[in-house]
C-alpha cells in the first residue's frame, strides 16, 4: 500500500473545507447571520417608541403611526425581527411627517416639545 504525499494530502483538505463552506452556504449558515437579530429590533423598536412619545407630545401623532409602533411591538413578541424592525421605521417616519405637518398648520411657528430620550422613566 502506498502511503498519500503531503500533496495529496493538501489537495484533499483544501477540497474538504470548500466542501464545508459550501455546506455552509447552501444550509444559511451566512444568511443566519445577515439577518436581523434581537439588539438590532429592540434599538429600533425603542426609536419608534421615542418617536412615537414625541409625536404624542406635539399632539401631531398620527393613527398609523401607532398602528404602526403596535405592529411593531407585536412583531417583537413574536421573535419575527424583520418585520419588527421595518414597522419600527415606518412607525419613526410617519411620526416625524405628523410633526411636520403639525409645524407647518401652525404656520411655521409653535415650537413642540423636545423629544425625551429617557422615555422609560429611569434616571439618565
Amino acid at each position: 500500500m502506498k502511503l498519500p504525499t503531503f500533496r495529496t494530502i493538501l489537495v484533499f483538505a483544501r477540497a474538504n473545507v470548500v466542501a464545508l463552506l459550501a455546506w455552509g452556504l447552501v444550509t444559511g449558515g451566512a444568511a443566519a447571520a445577515a439577518l436581523p437579530d434581537r439588539a438590532h429590533a429592540g434599538t429600533a423598536l425603542a426609536a419608534a417608541e421615542r418617536a412615537v412619545a414625541h409625536a404624542t407630545a406635539c399632539q401631531a401623532l398620527w393613527t398609523t403611526a401607532y398602528d404602526a409602533f403596535t405592529t411593531a411591538e407585536a412583531a417583537f413578541a413574536a421573535n419575527s425581527f424583520e418585520a419588527s424592525i421595518g414597522a419600527s421605521r415606518r412607525a419613526v417616519e410617519l411620526s416625524r411627517l405628523g410633526i411636520v405637518q403639525r409645524r407647518a398648520a401652525r404656520d411655521g411657528g409653535g415650537e413642540c416639545p423636545a423629544p425625551d430620550r429617557n422615555t422609560h422613566g429611569d434616571t439618565p
